[in-house]
């Protein structure tokens, strides 16, 4: 596979911010919300199913949306068919061409779909990579792809904080408190003229909502080892938290731009 550039996905048509969503299961129907929490700690996961059940796991968007990317972070479907809810409001129709892997090994799985409005997306899972085991899933990602960069920028201070403090305690021992913890990165472009990139750039800068930034952008093997912030199931909601300055490069109108693109993990 060759190198993948940065992505860019507007936020989830289904993320859990939308109190109009929702999400159903044939199989342990209590845990279908938690793929929608952004969140790789929790997960939808059956109980004493078995590869014949053909389980069912669909999210309803309460409302009218366009989706032409669907992500799924950590499952273990092996064969599985993915179906959009056409505009009569019953009939499951299937995408052209039809996203229906057979022989899927891959835990984490981006499915670029034409540009399609429905109002609900259904999954029929025929089997598990491993013959009848559980099936699982962390997070459900409905959304829009907003552009990849053409070109590498310099992902400077990549940073995992978990808001560390230090409290001493009457031992004189320490105990380090801390939270779940937020992404941020400060994405380099030191002499950039790419004028899709810079076009990309300036829509993220405009954006009055998080949008999705997958580092790896679906290569986790183009770094010499698979490491945490830059895996298949690394994908963060941020936003541009420094104002956009645009520089020409030492004056030279005609050269490009130099650009600091500085990104946080937020909530909305």
């Amino acid at each position: 596979m060759a190198a993948q550039q940065i992505k860019f996905f507007r936020k989830s048509r289904c993320d859990y911010e939308f109190s109009y969503v929702s999400a159903t299961a044939s199989n342990s129907p209590a845990s279908a919300g938690y793929p929608l929490q952004r969140s790789n700690r929790l997960g939808w996961g059956t109980s004493g199913s078995s590869d014949a059940e053909n389980t069912t796991y669909q999210v309803n968007f309460g409302d009218v949306v366009t989706v032409d990317s669907i992500i799924l972070i950590n499952h273990n479907w092996k064969n599985y068919k993915i179906q959009y809810l056409a505009s009569d409001g019953v009939t499951w129709t299937d995408f052209a061409p039809v996203v229906n892997p057979t022989t899927s090994t891959d835990s984490t799985t981006l499915h670029s779909v034409p540009s399609t409005v429905t109002t609900s997306l259904k999954v029929t899972i025929y089997g598990t990579q491993v013959a009848n085991a559980e099936k699982i899933l962390s997070q459900f990602i409905a959304t829009s792809l907003i552009g990849q960069l053409t070109g590498w920028p310099v992902m400077d201070m990549p940073t995992l904080g978990r808001a560390l403090q230090e409290q001493i305690v009457l031992s004189s021992k320490s105990r380090i408190l801390s939270n779940i913890g937020r992404y941020s990165i400060s994405l380099k472009f030191p002499i950039w003229n790419k004028t899709a990139d810079i076009t990309i750039i300036e829509s993220l800068v405009a954006a009055n909502e998080g949008f999705l930034f997958w580092p790896c952008g679906g290569d986790q093997s183009q770094f010499f080892s698979v490491r945490l912030g830059y895996r298949l199931q690394d994908i963060f909601l941020m936003r541009v938290k420094t104002e956009y300055k645009p520089i020409l490069y030492r004056g030279f109108y005609s050269v490009g731009m130099t650009i600091q693109l500085d990104l946080v993990e937020v909530i909305t």
